[in-house]
């Protein structure tokens, strides 16, 4: 008789999977724009609170371990803004029903480097706002490093994605078209 919890399972499965697989290529050809004004949105968002949370993480980490040097400071604070900007935009950008874990390990490689090089520059850049004169700056370096951090490991993932994107339908242009897809 066997299991009670067992369910019938249609003979046309395999019809059923790419047929859905159409249906969600045809989504995603039609709601592209929000999808990526939602990804990116989601990504900014997460990267800059994850790049303060990193921030946070390598500031305590610089005071307990009882480092003295202002350079210590700069290169653990810019690597953990760069390390949590980069993994926001990683899992806003992550496709678990598609993805390859290479590809999804390289968004998030390639998200940290993004991160790490625009916390560098923010860094420089809100470190030149102070005035020598007489008046501090109104906003200190460190949010500047973690608004650049956002930005670059949104744009090196964005510029990824689209190229990646690009270069699979240029070499699967039919694909998702119904029965021929070739996404199962």
């Amino acid at each position: 008789m066997g299991c009670p919890f067992e369910f019938p399972v249609p003979v046309d499965t395999f019809h059923n999977l790419n047929r859905y697989n159409a249906i969600e290529t045809r989504i995603d050809k039609i709601l592209w724009v929000p999808l990526l004004v939602a990804r990116v949105a989601l990504g900014a968002g997460l990267g800059i609170v994850l790049g303060m949370a990193g921030l946070g993480i390598a500031w305590g980490l610089y005071i307990f371990s009882g480092a003295v040097s202002q350079v210590t400071l700069l290169a653990m604070s810019v690597a953990g803004v760069g390390i949590g900007a980069g993994i926001g935009p990683g899992v806003a950008w992550l496709r678990l029903d598609r993805s390859r874990v290479s590809a999804s390990f390289m968004i998030f490689v390639l998200g940290i480097l993004g991160g790490t090089l625009g916390g560098w520059l923010g860094y420089q850049y809100g470190a030149g706002q102070e005035v020598e004169c007489c008046a501090g700056p109104d906003t200190a370096p460190f949010t500047y490093t973690a608004y650049g951090a956002t930005l670059g490991a949104n744009a090196i993932v964005l510029i990824y994605i689209t190229i990646r994107e690009t270069i699979k339908r240029i070499s699967r242009p039919y694909a998702g078209a119904g029965r021929e897809s070739t996404n199962v």
